[in-house]
């Protein structure tokens, strides 16, 4: 299968990142979001990482660096 890869800018350091997604989990993604499925449950064998920077914006690095370590 062809891979579709997603290219996102992070919104707290600005770098371009590349989400890897096959063609078929890009579909499934695009269809499940216009069901309103929740995101996990569209593409639930995508990364929770990348899953994440679809929602929020931010990329692995910096929700580790910044928000992970952040105490409430």
């Amino acid at each position: 299968m062809e891979n579709h890869d997603i290219k996102i800018t992070c919104t707290m350091c600005r770098n371009e990142k590349i989400i890897p997604m096959t063609a078929e989990q890009y579909i499934q993604l695009e269809e499940g979001l216009l069901k309103g499925e929740h995101i996990q449950d569209a593409v639930p064998d995508l990364d929770p990482e990348w899953r994440e920077m679809f929602l929020s914006g931010i990329c692995p690095d910096c929700w580790k660096n910044n928000i992970a370590s952040m105490e409430i």
